[in-house]
């Protein structure tokens, strides 16, 4: 599902493109990131059975997209996408959330993080 965004949008298109070039263990930290579990329901019935469905949201933050690091909503399975430019951002960007954070609580874990959506120079 989409919130606010097309799935037609070029950076949907990217989002797609770069998560089935990852690794089954980065493909397995993007679910804990996501959902805050550690694999999918093993089959269609079962995402039936419990109601499961992954919505992937708008960021609706203002400034450049490239300068933003995806969020997500664990409970629902949601996932905020900032419209990054190219697939080499986004998957910098994605990578870095889902491997740094290791808390559910999006104000725990951060502090003294220097550098967090700023551009290298």
């Amino acid at each position: 599902k989409y919130s606010g965004v097309s799935p037609d949008a070029k950076h949907i298109e990217l989002f797609w493109e770069m998560l089935t070039e990852f690794n089954q263990e980065q493909r397995r930290d993007f679910v804990r990131f996501c959902w805050a579990q550690e694999r999918l329901p093993a089959n269609d019935a079962e995402f039936e059975r419990t109601k499961t469905r992954f919505q992937i949201k708008a960021s609706i933050k203002d400034g450049n997209p490239d300068l933003m690091l995806p969020s997500a909503d664990t409970c629902f399975f949601n996932f905020t996408l900032p419209a990054y430019t190219s697939k080499e951002v986004m998957k910098k960007k994605v990578l870095y959330a889902i491997e740094q954070v290791t808390t559910m609580d999006k104000d725990e874990g951060m502090e003294g993080v220097d550098g967090i959506g700023e551009e290298e120079e």
